[in-house]
């Protein structure tokens, strides 16, 4: 057993979820106390004995559950969850679909214009916007793939919204995190604009080396950035572009060289589309406790204590 004092060179209060650098090559620390620090760039899948550590999405497993939404437009797209309906977008018919989903089959409720010319893909549902034009009503946020535009939709009305980012050729995905509005390109970026204003943000944009330039969709989830690629495999990034080493694979229809959809992620599941066959796939979320990229510090690495 490891005395925790040897590696930080003395004592002091921590909760689980605390993080320190510590002076040690050891993958897990366990105090004489019997607290437990997990170095970083190491998970650990036992989330019942770290029950009280936060658990984190690193993967997805195949239910072997898939489904076929009714009234269907073409090319079917993203996909999302708005905490109680499904939406998916269809590139060619212009337009975003609202479903319900019990469980075992999907029931459409209404669609929302997009507009003549538009390519609709990856969406993002907002309870209530800060924008500035926007009062706090609910929004959805719509990259169009053709236009280069991310423009808001009334969720509740289906009326567009004033102003919209612009410019934002072969854009594919957006997320909003902490009144920060990510949109992903086919140019391997991820660009950040203010949620109030649609100002640029300083850096403007972090690399998403891992998927590159084949970027198919985006989703969030505990704070996270995820980004599919051409194959249906999505990765795991920070909100200042870490790739944090987890992905997963969304394709088990094994769909290659397309335009694969979106992923939405719902309780302990994810799901996810592709324009191929037009179903929803289900998949149930893998967990771990850690944090996933290694980070170090003058040599010593970061650890968390996750008991």
């Amino acid at each position: 057993m490891s005395n925790f004092t040897d590696f930080i060179g003395g004592g002091g209060g921590s909760e689980v979820n605390d993080t320190k650098y510590i002076n040690s090559r050891t993958a897990l620390i366990t105090t004489e106390s019997g607290e437990k620090w997990l170095q970083s760039g190491t998970l650990s899948t036992d989330t019942a004995t770290y029950s009280d550590a936060t658990a984190l999405v690193t993967g997805a497993t195949y239910t072997n559950s898939n489904y076929t939404p009714p009234n269907q437009g073409s090319v079917m797209s993203g996909l999302m969850y708005d905490g109680t309906n499904f939406w998916i977008s269809y590139r060619n018919s212009q337009k975003i679909s609202k479903y319900s989903f019990n469980g075992s089959a999907f029931t459409h409720i209404s669609d929302i214009s997009i507009g003549s010319g538009t390519e609709p893909v990856g969406m993002e549902y907002i309870a209530s916007s800060v924008n500035q034009y926007d009062n706090g009503v609910a929004v959805i946020y719509v990259a169009d793939s053709n236009g280069g535009h991310v423009k808001r939709w009334n969720a509740s009305t289906g009326a567009v919204m004033s102003t919209y980012i612009s410019s934002q050729a072969g854009c594919f995905g957006v997320v909003v995190i902490d009144d920060v509005v990510y949109v992903g390109r086919q140019n391997g970026y991820v660009y950040m604009f203010s949620a109030l204003n649609h100002a640029a943000l300083s850096p403007t944009a972090f690399a998403i080396a891992e998927v590159g330039t084949q970027g198919q969709n985006m989703s969030k989830h505990n704070g996270y950035i995820w980004v599919t690629n051409r194959d249906g495999v999505a990765f795991k990034y920070s909100t200042s572009g870490i790739y944090q080493g987890s992905s997963a694979d969304l394709n088990p229809a094994s769909v290659s060289s397309t335009e694969y959809g979106g992923l939405a992620f719902v309780g302990d599941k994810v799901y996810s589309n592709n324009n191929q066959d037009n179903k929803v796939y289900q998949f149930n979320q893998n967990n771990s406790v850690g944090i996933s990229a290694k980070s170090t510090q003058g040599g010593a690495p970061l650890y968390t204590r996750i008991k």
